[in-house]
């Protein structure tokens, strides 16, 4: 008998290298995130740690504000101060569940000179030009591929304590110049500058989501180190329960729609490979991007939830014969999980008008709370802007 948890990404083309796995009953799944009442929460529509007299943040390329989410889970009290968004749906989702002082529509034409400051800036700045996946443009995508320079343009005029900047990995190998150029115009700013490659699954959700981090601290009153590795939480506890209909169905039988032509073709060549095997799919571990054009796989993680494959209703799980349902994909953000060692689940408001399409695009553009949280413990106080915070998560 061969288990498949320690399998790395696979395409069809590879042979799978298996490998024993340890015996041991499934962990139970958790409830679905949207739910609070399920996780011990009391529904909110505005953040509860937005306080007069906080800890002062301001974002721009905001999403659903990823680390006001994480604050909030840790109990950190914060002023917000200002959000930035293009997008029509993102503003609505920000707005129904955090109340900035300012909302700017457009980073390009703010004028930043009467911008207000801020202790903690935070941005995602797009990461398509950047990507590897993508078109690669870089820096010749004018609209997109120049937005960092607009988040560098608010903190030479207005320094804020601690810079938390986040993209793709691709910053480091073929975009290099434009990692360069961020962390050159940081140090010429007095900050203290660390950027470094952070994976998910490492820090909190089984989830294969590779992100670089940059991050600036001015005139730090203490040295501070990145999180270490965690062991990988179980999949199983971030599905929901199985159903009585996928107990008793035929897993070898489950397909997407047929108006999904190129994701049905993906799942028959997943199946014949299974059979190959010998992989028993109601018993599998096993994560499957149905989307890609080569196939791929990974045991015991899902491979990264982006923007477009969140949209279009996430990966395919071997042991439901399904594809990631809207709570599951919360989950692997770390959207309803409540820390281990205490702290509160974080918890988004879904506007009833926001699609499940669009609901998928956002939280394929977030970043992991777990994650920001793993950093902010340690940051906040390097930069004297809190007293020592607790890792919930390790």
């Amino acid at each position: 008998m061969w288990g498949f948890d320690d399998m790395e990404w696979t395409s069809a083309a590879t042979v799978i290298r298996k490998r024993p796995a340890a015996a041991g009953p499934l962990a139970p799944a958790n409830r679905r995130s949207p739910l609070p009442q399920q996780v011990g929460q009391k529904h909110r529509t505005s953040s509860p740690g937005h306080v007069t007299g906080g800890i002062r943040v301001g974002t721009d390329c905001s999403g659903w504000e990823s680390i006001l989410l994480a604050m909030n889970g840790m109990g950190v009290k914060y002023d917000h101060v200002f959000s930035s968004e293009t997008s029509a749906v993102a503003k609505k989702v920000l707005l129904a569940n955090h109340t900035p002082r300012v909302m700017y529509s457009d980073i390009r034409t703010r004028a930043v000179e009467n911008s207000p400051a801020v202790d903690v800036y935070h941005s995602g700045f797009p990461c398509q030009p950047f990507s590897l996946a993508g078109k690669k443009k870089g820096v010749t995508d004018s609209c997109r591929g120049l937005i960092y320079k607009h988040c560098l343009k608010y903190i030479e005029h207005k320094k804020p304590k601690v810079v938390i900047l986040e993209n793709v990995k691709g910053l480091t190998t073929m975009h290099r110049h434009v990692l360069d150029e961020i962390v050159s115009k940081l140090q010429r700013n007095k900050y203290v500058v660390k950027h470094r490659v952070l994976n998910a699954c490492k820090h909190g959700v089984p989830q294969n989501r590779q992100r670089l981090f940059v991050i600036g601290i001015r005139n730090p009153v203490r040295p501070w180190a990145w999180p270490k590795p965690l062991s990988k939480p179980p999949l199983k506890r971030f599905l929901d329960p199985k159903t009585k209909t996928e107990n008793a169905q035929d897993l070898t039988k489950q397909f997407p729609p047929r108006t999904q032509r190129h994701a049905r073709r993906q799942v028959k060549k997943f199946y014949d490979i299974c059979a190959d095997n010998s992989i028993d799919l109601r018993v599998s571990n096993l994560v499957v991007d149905i989307d890609s054009k080569k196939l791929g796989m990974m045991s015991g993680r899902c491979p990264c939830l982006t923007s477009t494959r969140a949209a279009c209703g996430g990966h395919w799980v071997a042991c439901r014969g399904r594809r990631t349902s809207i709570a599951e994909m919360e989950r692997l953000m770390g959207i309803g999980v409540a820390p281990p060692k205490g702290g509160e689940a974080a918890i988004v408001h879904h506007p009833p008008s926001i699609t499940d399409r669009q609901w998928g695009s956002m939280l394929g553009n977030a970043i992991p709370v777990p994650l920001l949280q793993r950093l902010l413990c340690r940051v906040l106080p390097a930069a004297g802007l809190s007293g020592p915070l607790s890792d919930l998560w390790g």
